[in-house]
């Protein structure tokens, strides 16, 4: 265009900017914002000013944001609720409280939407006490009455902060009610396990009519993980069935693995694993804990085994998942192998996790040299490596180590 001989106007900044925020181009746009500079466009079009802010805030430069912000001669509330609302959304409570601070003392009056992001923020952050002051002035101000986004708001405040007496209290008060809001109830239950009102909830939001979206039925799931509520997640896997979501959403495929193998239900479990449409190392390393609770050491190798088998390379966890398991066994071979393709095989330096697996192998082995070695070469050491190395020498009777290791753990520990 420019190559042409046309010169970009606001309505083309502002479209440029867009498209910037869009897909994170923020070397793009910050070429944009001198040439908007250079046109004088900021003084002249606040729209031009609000479409620099939002670019920055969607690339998630939120300082540089920040700083625009407070460098314009012009403001407005809506600049500085798009600001709130960026930090809001990158769970950067803290500085949201900052912005809403700023905000005031330049003398903008808070609104619904404002008020909706800053509780937002207090709940990332679990700022109960700030919350509760916001709640008063919204009742001051008969805010909750009009404006459903702030009440909204308040209740996924008091769900995150565990408030949950207060969180259902300003719900049942909601003259209008949305599957969103009643997911943050219904997610706040499972979160602080409770189970049936969890349960509760889900039942009584299809009651009104709403159909559960992937979160609501992902929060669901968890709550019935918690409590060991396997006859409940059946009934939820059938709502998730007649949707279709097992095979759409991966989160809720994980989750509802999860369910089954924390209820110790391990072969339904495996039946769902099998059913994914894909699988990724965290999927592998759910079924493996399952079988882990029930003590099916060779299963869960065999697992291992099959998953490096199919492409699928595994992370620190699920090496850790497996390195436990040889050690429980007293695979030494084993364990060793796997250890040593840690670092040349899957490109994973061990963690002291990994090390105190092999120093409590060695140990359970015999191999006092051996854990001595892997003691040496660990960095950093930590009070589980020494504890380790102290029960293989009482389970052992090796008295003279474990005397030597006490000694030498009371000085570093």
């Amino acid at each position: 265009m420019q190559e042409m001989g046309y010169f970009p106007d606001a309505v083309t900044f502002m479209c440029i900017l867009k498209a910037c925020g869009s897909i994170s181009a923020i070397e793009k746009g910050q070429k944009v914002h001198v040439q908007v500079l250079k046109e004088g466009l900021l003084d002249k079009h606040a729209s031009v000013a609000n479409a620099l802010l939002d670019m920055y805030i969607k690339c998630g430069a939120l300082e540089k944001a920040k700083v625009f912000l407070c460098g314009l001669q012009k403001q407005d509330a809506v600049s500085w609720n798009s600001l709130l609302s960026g930090y809001a959304q990158k769970g950067q409570g803290r500085e949201a409280l900052e912005c809403f601070s700023h905000m005031q003392a330049a003398g903008f009056s808070p609104d619904a939407v404002t008020y909706a992001c800053i509780l937002s923020a207090c709940g990332s952050i679990r700022a109960l006490d700030k919350g509760r002051e916001i709640h008063s002035q919204l009742l001051k101000g008969q805010i909750l009455r009009n404006h459903v986004v702030a009440a909204y708001a308040l209740v996924d405040m008091y769900a995150k902060c565990g408030e949950l007496e207060n969180a259902q209290e300003v719900f049942e008060e909601l003259p209008v009610r949305n599957l969103v809001v009643w997911t943050s109830l219904l997610a706040g239950f499972a979160e602080n396990k409770q189970g049936d009102e969890a349960f509760s909830c889900f039942e009584r939001l299809q009651l009104e009519g709403f159909s559960p979206d992937a979160y609501t039925f992902a929060c669901t799931l968890k709550a019935c993980s918690n409590v060991g509520a396997a006859e409940k997640g059946q009934i939820v896997h059938t709502a998730i069935a007649k949707q279709g979501l097992l095979e759409k959403d991966k989160v809720i495929g994980i989750t509802l693995l999860d369910m089954y193998a924390s209820c110790g239900m391990i072969l339904e479990a495996h039946n769902v694993f099998d059913k994914l449409p894909a699988r990724d190392v965290v999927t592998w390393s759910v079924l493996m804990v399952g079988y882990v609770q029930l003590g099916k050491v060779e299963v869960v190798l065999t697992l291992f085994d099959r998953m490096i088998r199919e492409g699928m390379k595994p992370d620190t966890v699920t090496l850790t998942i497996v390195l436990n398991m040889c050690s429980r066994r007293g695979l030494l071979s084993r364990g060793q192998t796997y250890f040593e393709n840690m670092s040349k095989g899957f490109g994973i330096m061990p963690s002291v996790k990994h090390q105190n697996c092999m120093v409590d192998l060695f140990g359970r082995a015999g191999h006092f040299e051996k854990a001595m070695t892997m003691i040496s070469s660990s960095t950093p050491l930590n009070s589980i490596t020494w504890l380790t190395l102290l029960s293989a020498c009482r389970k052992s009777d090796n008295a003279k180590l474990g005397a030597w290791v006490f000694e030498t753990a009371s000085q570093i520990v």
